[in-house]
């Protein structure tokens, strides 16, 4: 199979990495509008079946004309761009998956099915890491249950050696970061859809001696479709980020003074949007390299085999010194390659639109993250009626 991935980031490098690792891909192109950029992502990869291409994800035309003759297209970028870029690959025949990351532009996504399914085609929205594989697994451990009661969704990719005060790093987009912090959440609570706001829920929770002393609080995008999906069959289900104890704190000063917002100011003259004021600053001194780890915790509570317990599936995945891959990189773009990789062998669900936990063969999906070593722990625990 051909595969175009777009966006020649750490992420695109990443699914790159993972696709050219396989031996029924026979091409693939990472395309991005900066040649530096592109240079720079695949850097150290020599592979006959690596190619690159210059293109700007805007001028759909152009895109286009890129993915004709591909099986499969990725994208690798901002959010912003995934609406129009399904689009021109339905109209393509491409089929097309994403890092995804806003809700909203999931459910345009999603409007896509009747177009896909008459193209021949799937698309699957949001398979980065939550959402994305946070979500496949959740659901595939939802479906091994006989009833469901909670499912807890926490996650958080963070540096090894925390620098304060905000003890964080660059792992992706810092407009992405941002953009997860604001607006309002969807959970289930009581079996309902809730709008609950973001740096709410504040919680501390523990990964054993190596990370004893986290916290996690409501975050922006990482429930994706799953309380649309699971409304009728769970009652609670909620997600948060985890981050070193303190950081949700500074952040919400943070907006708390206006430093999110997005009206203009002016200062000594000049027009000022903070947001865009916070997004440099973050840029400019937040670390961008070093060693991260990446932490998941899925909490389903319910009823498995006749008993009621609650069942606990830990990640700690950590920096790839053999490949010189963040964790971010591993538990990001390698749940999207894998997904690409699925719909071009034919082992998802489709043609059409459609969510992970609906479109994905979720024990396949699963056995393709132990490949590549991201396994989880799990453990399970009675729970008294």
């Amino acid at each position: 199979m051909n595969i175009l991935i777009l966006g020649a980031g750490r992420m695109g490098r990443a699914i790159a990495f993972d696709c050219l690792n396989q031996k029924d891909v026979e091409k693939v192109i990472v395309a991005d509008r900066s040649e530096e950029q592109i240079m720079n992502c695949l850097d150290g990869i020599e592979d006959p079946k690596l190619h690159s291409a210059i293109v700007d994800v805007t001028n759909l035309k152009d895109v286009a004309a890129l993915m004709a003759g591909n099986s499969v297209v990725i994208s690798a970028v901002p959010y912003m761009f995934n609406l129009d870029l399904a689009k021109t690959a339905v109209e393509t025949g491409c089929n097309f998956c994403d890092l995804g990351g806003n809700t909203d532009i999931v459910h345009e996504e999603l409007k896509l099915h009747d177009e896909a399914v008459k193209n021949g085609v799937t698309v699957i929205p949001d398979c980065g890491l939550a959402p994305g594989m946070a979500n496949a697994v959740s659901a595939y451990i939802i479906e091994s249950f006989d009833e469901v009661e909670s499912l807890k969704i926490r996650v958080g990719g963070l540096p090894l050696n925390p620098v304060p005060p905000l003890n964080y790093m660059q792992l992706f987009s810092v407009h992405g970061l941002l953009n997860e912090y604001l607006g309002e959440a969807v959970m289930l609570s009581d079996g309902e859809l809730k709008s609950v706001p973001t740096l709410s829920g504040l919680e501390e929770l523990s990964f054993g001696d190596e990370f004893p002393e986290m916290e996690a609080f409501i975050t922006l995008g990482g429930t994706s479709t799953l309380p649309e999906t699971y409304k009728d069959k769970i009652k609670f289900l909620d997600y948060k980020t985890i981050r070193y104890k303190g950081h949700r704190d500074l952040i919400k000063a943070m907006f708390d003074i206006g430093l999110a917002d997005t009206e203009e100011i002016t200062i000594d003259n000049e027009a000022v949007i903070p947001q865009n004021l916070l997004a440099a600053l973050l840029e400019k001194n937040l670390p961008n390299s070093g060693k991260d780890v990446t932490l998941v915790k899925l909490e389903v509570s319910g009823i498995k085999e006749g008993k009621r317990i609650k069942e606990t599936w830990d990640l700690v995945d950590h920096y790839d010194e053999d490949f010189n891959m963040t964790s971010m990189m591993r538990t990001t773009g390698y749940p999207a390659a894998i997904v690409g990789l699925m719909m071009g062998r034919g082992e998802t669900k489709g043609p059409g639109a459609l969510p992970q936990e609906k479109a994905l063969e979720l024990e396949l999906f699963v056995n393709e993250l132990k490949k590549r070593d991201i396994n989880f722990k799990i453990s399970e625990e009675p729970v008294n009626d």
